[in-house]
């Protein structure tokens, strides 16, 4: 910023903080059909009104003994700066900002991506605005990114919705439609893969990982690999679907289908040499389960649990087939 006193100019840098401020502004919500199909929220600015008292703006002076001085009879110039910066914001409110918004809403063709995991908030119906409430709906279907979404059984609640029983003055809604579809594109995109290592069961479990102990269930596992071998588990999933939510027990459920893979340490000296010994499907693992979560601590109990069949992919073993039949 430069003055010129006399036939001096002088050159300095000026601050302005904003101390005190009101806003009147009453904003129209709609929304607006993009090219590819999607519906997203559009913002128009109906009025405005901004008011900056005279002494709502503190003007600084800096950068050179001169403008230092200067700096003394501010109260001159105050005025004008006062009115620039609230024509300034008048203008940006009632010709920039509505604008702007919308554009980079648009931009996004109402798909967000994270992980590899895309998400279409298109609007499913306008918006609900008045003098009590906003209420907005959105489509909440994931999919893998650069995949065809996968669209569930479950039909999506009809929304926006507002529970009157529920006191809460804001309120979201995660239902078994969007979960089902999130746990999809998750699979596709992600994918469910769990190692567990033997080390991960207390040596004082009447069960470890280990091939003593697994040899109940996979008869001849000691006679391939002696009885002290340590066993990891790799678990993937490749389907999960059909989530339930209980709000009266306060609980979820879902229908997986996972491999579960056992690994054996072949090498005793560095355990870094093992051997998939068997392979083993696992389908239509049902699992209903609650999570309580307190002082930011998550515990995950799980209430009811079963199965719909087994089947061995692969052994190094032999007859393990017979043995789970």
């Amino acid at each position: 910023m430069a003055y010129k006193i006399w036939f001096y100019t002088v050159e300095g840098a000026l601050d302005v903080a904003i101390t005190d401020l009101a806003l009147d502004l009453k904003i129209k919500t709609s929304y607006q059909h993009l090219s590819n199909g999607n519906a997203v929220p559009r913002f128009t600015v109906l009025s405005s009104s901004i008011t900056i008292p005279d002494f709502g703006v503190d003007i600084s002076l800096h950068s050179g003994l001169f403008i230092e001085f200067i700096s003394y009879f501010k109260g001159l110039f105050r005025g004008s700066i006062h009115d620039a910066i609230v024509s300034a914001v008048q203008n940006a409110l009632d010709n920039q900002v509505a604008q702007q918004i919308n554009d980079a809403i648009s931009g996004t063709g109402a798909v967000s991506g994270l992980f590899g995991i895309d998400l279409d908030w298109s609007m499913v119906s306008a918006p609900v605005v008045n003098n009590y409430e906003l209420m907005m709906g959105v489509m909440g279907l994931f999919n893998a990114a650069n995949q065809t979404a996968f669209v569930p059984a479950v039909p999506a609640p009809v929304m926006p919705y507002n529970n009157i029983e529920n006191p809460s003055k804001l309120q979201v809604f995660f239902s078994s439609f969007m979960a089902d579809s999130l746990a999809d594109a998750a699979v596709k995109a992600v994918g469910p893969n769990i190692w567990l290592p033997s080390t991960i069961v207390p040596a004082s479990s009447p069960i470890e990982l280990n091939t003593e102990s697994l040899d109940i269930f996979f008869p001849g596992m000691v006679a391939k690999y002696g009885n002290d071998s340590l066993v990891d588990l790799h678990f993937i999933a490749d389907k999960v679907s059909d989530f339930d939510f209980n709000a009266t027990q306060q609980t979820m459920a879902a229908h997986v289908n996972v491999s579960i893979e056992f690994w054996v340490h072949t090498d005793k000296e560095n355990n870094k040499t093992m051997e998939l010994a068997v392979d083993l499907d696992v389908h239509d693992l049902y699992a209903q389960f609650s999570i309580d979560l307190v002082q930011l601590k998550a515990t995950l109990n799980i209430t009811e649990a079963s199965q719909g069949g087994l089947s061995i992919i692969s052994d190094t073993i032999g007859n393990l087939t017979d043995a789970l039949a």
